[in-house]
């Protein structure tokens, strides 16, 4: 999976670079695709959730964390993906917010280019067309969040047989359990981190 250069003319907001999650990412976010298939072939990993990767949005049950294989499986059908009006690279969209009554939204990602945080108001210009909150953000992540559903949920209790004798005995409710447990942002790294290291040591 490549990052495609367009022409500078391409429409859009202008867009300010930041430091966050691209310091985590160094050097970039370009590790993570050329470790895409890795990462979708192991549930812990495909389950790892990013800071500041979800989709907020009123009215929309799906809204909440969206783990990194579901991001990878947007980027491969080319959604969630707009040029950098910095340096005209791919920014890879992690997250979304807004209100889908009144189109107002934001967008936030990690440029392939330039390696900066850039977060933009209102439609992401992809291929020179603005891309509407419902149509191009929340209806490909929903249908993606419910296929790879992994919220929590509380395992169910075992019925207690009743007796008018005996005490009444309290038992807590569970704690939520998630079906797939995620591996932790910064363990991912570090998995990556080795696989690239040995890599290039195979290549020297």
């Amino acid at each position: 999976m490549g990052h495609i250069r367009l022409p500078s003319s391409s429409p859009g907001q202008v867009e300010e670079p930041n430091k966050g999650l691209s310091d985590l990412l160094d050097p970039g976010i370009i590790p993570i695709l050329r470790n895409a298939q890795m990462i979708l072939s192991h549930d812990p990993h495909f389950y790892c959730l990013i800071p500041g990767a979800y989709i907020l949005a009123s009215l929309i049950p799906e809204s909440g964390p969206i783990p990194i294989g579901v991001l990878i499986r947007l980027w491969e059908r080319w959604k969630w993906m707009a040029p950098c009006r910095n340096c005209n690279e791919w920014v890879y969209i992690i997250g979304a917010a807004g209100n889908p009554l009144s189109g107002t939204h934001s967008w936030w990602g990690i440029c392939s280019g330039c390696r900066g945080d850039i977060n933009q108001q209102g439609p992401a210009f992809i291929r020179g067309e603005a891309r509407s909150f419902i149509q191009d953000l929340c209806v490909p992540v929903c249908d993606l969040l419910r296929i790879y559903d992994n919220r929590p949920v509380v395992p169910k209790l075992d019925n207690q047989p009743w007796s008018w004798t005996a005490t009444p005995i309290y038992v807590p409710p569970p704690e939520p359990v998630r079906p797939v447990e995620p591996t932790p942002f910064l363990d991912l790294l570090q998995v990556i981190h080795n696989i690239e290291n040995n890599q290039q040591h195979q290549r020297s």
